[in-house]
């Protein structure tokens, strides 16, 4: 092995003792080079490492810098050149994880850089060689939902000569945007529009399919396969969820009972005839209360009809929770609204319905601004109603998580808007969460751009972390195929007998089923178990009573620790953290291990619950994760070791704060527990 420490300049050394670090490394069971480098990323350093990997003839490489959610690429990049296997790479995450959360202790930093070290060694020992491995890609592409947003999507992608099938359950495109009638802010023809887009869509070779449903959907990244009503079977490489929403059907203000009230949606049919002169419109009507968030549309919509009334000599007062206008030049047109004479009234922050007061001829309403009741006769009361998720069960096939309000949730909302968790799975439109026509349309645009990307490749490449079965092991029990969150396990043949399949383009590395299997069947390469307990080893190597294990999922909690770093929060140095890609591969020998060895505390970390499902990068992976960690709770319990000692702890990858919080708090119940006294509840 060869290890590299890097200063950083001063963002490692001004704390960690760099020169002390590389003398321990040097003296580490199968390390024959180690060296300091002040920055190992720049490009002479880089050419550097290069040059001593050959010169030594190292085989392994531990690089002791930064985070690997950062740099670990371009390291993967200087083994490759240096003609060495890019997964023979171990970083350390010296900067983000200990210099930087450590300033006011240098010793005891540099003393957790040594822990750090030997940790990689000890894991880097047990790296193998790995492949990607390739896939056909079937050239097609499934767009489901003949929308504005799956029109676009579904256009764009047959005029780079895709093969596209769109599919539509009502007899004719458009979606929504078929009852409206002008577009605000911009005061678009919604007719024409959508005439434009259906043309297109024609003349692009798009294969349609009108008043027909997906009633069965499966596969993976380059192979899905779909059923449709009519007995049509597709085969697909990518898919496109452009379901749209639904109008939400208020209960609210006597609709449907009442006749003088009407939805903004039902409005855009009656412009021909508005009836009464005094033109009420109340916003946020089934928005903005328990899980339902912002619609976002409404606001525009809202103050669009409003100015169009006045323009017709109507007396149009809108009542307003807060107003906001997303879109561009939707704020001069509020501006324009008002100086027209449409009034503006800001009821209190609640629903409209236990603000507002609605009798036949008249609303009485509190104005927040005025701070006083008053009553405002009205002919035709419009409620501006918000979006609701499509009701649809495409997603739950293709296990598509949702949103704590119900609509399917995005890989990442900044690093993969328009991705489901799945890959080769698209969002597009209104499904995603609501927008306006011109989001919409946009996002259509940018999933047919993504998508394209995949469908000009002959083969996809996946990285090789994939879950490997070793069937000598197998005893075919078929506990692995339930917990799978991307249906990558088929059990095959009757349980006990096998045989067992897994699919290797549809699994994605979670490591869920690896921590299932009681029989050490299955392997998670580069996060195996034999490197998991090495590091675990390692860590608690030297006074484990004082240190907290603590295991944190790739995606949400080990970048939580990074941001931590990134805001410089200081928190105790007792922490020893082990990166897996989820909660979900924590496996209970891990945290048997542990205690066995005197470990203060052992905290497992990982992406967020919510009450409607979950935000894990694999689906529900991290559900897997709280049974088991309820069941070894109890567990250890019964053992003697106290609860406070095994914690989950739910952290997203923003809340650096939130990880130094709970290290914080760990810290306490270990120093307790290494003074004998009573753990701290």
């Amino acid at each position: 092995m060869g290890v590299f420490v890097c200063h950083c300049g001063s963002n490692i050394a001004g704390v960690v003792d760099v020169p002390r670090v590389v003398e321990y490394a040097r003296g580490l069971s199968g390390v024959v080079y180690a060296q300091d480098q002040k920055f190992s990323c720049a490009g002479n350093t880089q050419a550097e490492i290069v040059e001593r990997i050959r010169q030594h003839n190292v085989n392994r490489l531990v690089v002791a810098a930064c985070s690997p959610k950062t740099h670990e690429g371009t390291f993967r990049r200087v083994c490759f050149k240096a003609g060495l296997n890019p997964y023979l790479l171990e970083m350390v995450n010296l900067r983000n994880q200990d210099s930087w959360v450590h300033k006011e202790d240098k010793e005891a930093a540099t003393l957790k850089a040594l822990d750090m070290v030997k940790m990689g060694v000890e894991k880097a020992v047990l790296l193998v060689p790995l492949e990607p491995t390739k896939e056909p890609m079937v050239q097609a592409a499934l767009v489901i939902g003949g929308g504005i947003a799956g029109m676009a999507a579904a256009a764009n992608l047959a005029r780079q000569g895709f093969e596209t099938h769109l599919v539509e359950r009502e007899p004719e495109l458009g979606g929504i945007l078929r009852h409206l009638d002008e577009l605000s802010p911009a005061g678009t023809d919604a007719h024409e529009l959508l005439k434009r887009h259906r043309a297109e869509v024609l003349k692009s070779g798009v294969k349609t399919h009108l008043g027909i449903e997906v009633e069965h959907i499966g596969g993976h990244i380059g192979d899905f396969y779909a059923r449709l009503s009519d007995g049509e079977e597709i085969r697909a490489g990518t898919v496109i969820l452009a379901m749209g929403a639904q109008p939400y059907s208020p209960k609210e203000f006597r609709y449907g009972a009442h006749p003088s009230v009407v939805t903004n949606l039902d409005l855009e049919g009656m412009w021909q005839d508005v009836p009464g002169e005094r033109v009420t419109i109340v916003g946020c009507v089934g928005s903005r209360q328990n899980a339902t968030g912002c619609s976002r549309y409404c606001c525009e919509s809202m103050v669009g009809q409003a100015l169009r009334l006045r323009r017709m000599g109507k007396k149009v007062r809108v009542l307003y929770r807060d107003i906001r206008t997303f879109s561009r030049q939707a704020e001069e047109l509020y501006e324009q609204a008002a100086r027209e004479g449409v009034q503006f009234v800001r009821y209190p922050d609640m629903p409209p319905e236990r603000a507002i007061r609605f009798q036949d001829t008249s609303v009485t309403v509190r104005d927040v601004l005025l701070g006083a009741d008053i009553r405002i006769p009205t002919d035709l009361l419009v409620l501006a109603t918000g979006l609701r998720p499509p009701e649809e069960n495409i997603s739950e096939q293709l296990k598509v998580s949702h949103s704590e309000d119900g609509f399917l949730l995005e890989k990442h909302p900044k690093l993969g808007p328009m991705e489901a968790g799945s890959p080769g799975i698209f969002l597009a439109g209104a499904a995603q969460g609501p927008k306006d026509v011109r989001e919409a349309v946009a996002q259509g645009l940018a999933t047919a751009s993504k998508a394209a990307s995949l469908l000009a490749r002959d083969f996809i490449e996946k990285e090789p972390i994939t879950a490997q079965l070793e069937l000598e092991k197998c005893i075919f029990c078929g506990r692995c195929v339930p917990v799978c969150p991307f249906g990558a396990i088929e059990m095959v043949g009757p349980i006990k007998q096998g045989p067992i399949n897994f699919i290797e383009a549809a699994c994605q590395g979670c490591g869920t089923c690896a921590a299932e299997c009681n029989y050490d069947a299955i392997v998670m390469p580069y996060f195996t178990k034999e490197q998991t307990m090495a590091q675990i080893e390692a860590a608690l190597a030297e006074r484990p009573q004082e240190k907290v294990l603590v295991f944190a999922c790739n995606w949400c909690s080990y970048a939580g620790a990074d941001q931590a770093g990134v805001e410089k929060i200081q928190y105790p140095t007792s922490a020893r953290i082990i990166r897996s890609m989820c909660s979900g591969r924590v496996e209970e020998g891990f945290v048997a291990r542990a205690f066995e060895l005197g470990a203060g505390a052992v905290l497992i970390t990982g992406c967020r619950l919510t009450e409607k499902g979950s935000d894990c990068h694999y689906i529900n992976a991290n559900q897997q994760t709280v049974k088991r960690f309820e069941f070894w709770r109890r567990k250890y319990e019964r053992k003697g070791v106290s609860p406070e000692r095994l914690q989950l702890q739910w952290i997203s990858a923003s809340e650096g704060r939130e990880f130094a919080r709970k290290i914080k708090e760990m810290d306490e119940i270990v120093k307790a527990y290494a003074r004998g006294e009573a753990v701290p509840a």
